[in-house]
């Protein structure tokens, strides 16, 4: 009895040694920190700061952005976004899910997956990051999305990151322990920069690129007024001995008439406030204005003309002009936004994506529709949207059939604004109505095909532009 109790006291010293030691070994790793010294958390909200050198300036506009994050773009393919080093302004907010998780707190040298918190335009993939396959012609390990969230295993192998500890900060790492059996890659991610120097894209590299973690942090704004309604409500009251004292209140439970009338003024003060702010906010933008002086009306059909127009000389004179049309260039619906010089092409409506009277704007977005059907293409609308990638020409052009209102990352292809560009105007594809997905910002501008049809298509050379009332 003795020795069989003595045997029992040894096997239940070992288990709960073995329970310290893997405790320990479970809690060993450095817990990451935020910008603000707190603790990373899992399926929290964060930006990735890359710290490094980025400045980037708008042409024609005369001001520079300085400070990078991370985002998608579609480079190559429209599907599936990669991820690349944008200015901030454009930065995708990320969350981190541990190989375990249950826990909640992101520790350096473990295996995690990230994901891009936004809707984007191709909503069959998912936005978690993963590692691309091998690319060929760059010679690089890209890192796009389309992965998936969890299942450790060989399978899901390109889709574990790590977080380390970088020169004062951190770094990201493909190094996944999820398969100890499986070889596989260990590199730093770092930046790749193409050709023309216009994407950052990041890749595996021998020289990581150092990160910082920003957490986002819920806004009033972000509340509704229903919201901050049912939400509690400070007042004042009287003890037994008379003296002041603050409580709070929900105003679905205390209805007195004093409460009552407070929570009136509130709400009458907050709707009035809103209105004088919203008014403020939208009658900000500059008026767009048409080649009379008038200003641009959404109730009103307009020519798009070239601010320089196109000189075609016969045999005998010459003669200027030039507009947008549409023609049928794959030989099926639907249509495409060409570029036309023998005449004004055809009128278009303009709609913003908040109608505030009847004038159009700068800088906001708005639905671009041809004025008349086209019985080529009749179940078809002429609304404008942005087309996929055309790999065979490396171009992405404006076509139609997208739809009218609707913001979100639905119709995220359809929504364009007009931006003043010297003294004249242009048309730009970089759509605000869906402020958590992600897209591509760039001017539209003219792109010639091998049969010399000169489309409309994103550019870094803008296409400048008036406005003719038809």
């Amino acid at each position: 009895m003795k020795l069989s109790m003595l045997v029992a006291l040894v096997l239940l010293f070992t288990l709960i040694s073995q329970q310290a030691l893997l405790g320990a070994a479970e809690a060993s790793p450095e817990q990451v920190v935020d910008t603000s010294g707190k603790m990373l958390r899992a399926n929290v909200n964060y930006y990735i700061l890359p710290i490094m050198p980025f400045v980037r300036c708008a042409p024609n506009r005369g001001h520079c952005i300085s400070g990078a994050s991370l985002g998608l773009a579609g480079i190559g393919e429209a599907c599936p976004l990669d991820a690349v080093v944008v200015d901030r302004s454009r930065g995708i907010p990320v969350t981190f899910t541990p190989v375990n998780p249950k826990k909640g707190v992101i520790r350096v040298s473990t295996d995690l997956n990230i994901k891009f918190s936004t809707h984007t335009s191709c909503p069959r993939q998912s936005t978690v990051l993963k590692l691309d396959h091998f690319d060929g012609s760059m010679r690089q390990w890209f890192l796009t999305t389309g992965g998936v969230v969890g299942n450790p295993g060989w399978k899901t192998i390109n889709n574990w990151f790590k977080i380390e500890k970088y020169d004062g900060a951190y770094k990201l790492v493909y190094c996944p322990s999820v398969v100890k059996s499986l070889k596989h890659l260990c590199k730093d991610v770092g930046v790749f920069k193409d050709e023309k120097g216009r994407n950052m894209r990041l890749a595996l590299s021998d020289v990581p690129i150092k990160v910082k973690f920003q957490q986002i942090l819920p806004t009033v704004e972000s509340k509704s007024l229903t919201a901050t309604l049912h939400a509690s409500i400070f007042y004042e009251s009287k003890d037994k001995k008379n003296h002041t004292r603050l409580g709070c209140s929900s105003p679905l439970i205390h209805y007195q008439k004093t409460m009552k009338n407070t929570l009136l003024a509130f709400v009458l003060l907050s709707v009035f406030t809103s209105q004088l702010l919203l008014g403020a906010v939208y009658a900000s933008p500059e008026e767009v204005i048409d080649t009379s002086g008038k200003k641009l009306r959404a109730d009103a059909n307009y020519y798009i003309i070239p601010a320089k127009p196109f000189t075609i000389c016969g045999f005998v004179s010459c003669f200027t002009g030039g507009g947008l049309a549409l023609d049928m260039i794959s030989g099926s619906c639907p249509l495409d936004v060409i570029v036309v010089k023998a005449n004004q092409g055809l009128p278009l409506r303009f709609t913003p994506v908040i109608k505030k009277g009847t004038s159009v704007y700068v800088s906001t977005d708005l639905n671009i529709r041809f004025s008349n059907a086209d019985s080529r293409c009749p179940h078809n609308s002429t609304v404008w949207k942005l087309d996929h990638f055309d790999a065979a020409t490396g171009q992405k052009t404006v076509t139609t059939g997208g739809v009218m209102g609707n913001p979100g990352w639905k119709t995220i292809l359809t929504w364009f604004k007009i931006e003043k560009y010297d003294e004249a105007y242009k048309l730009v594809y970089c759509p605000s109505a869906c402020p958590s997905c992600s897209h591509e910002c760039k001017d539209l501008g003219i792109f010639v095909d091998e049969n010399r049809q000169m489309h409309l298509a994103l550019s870094d050379v803008p296409f400048k532009i008036k406005f003719l009332q038809s």
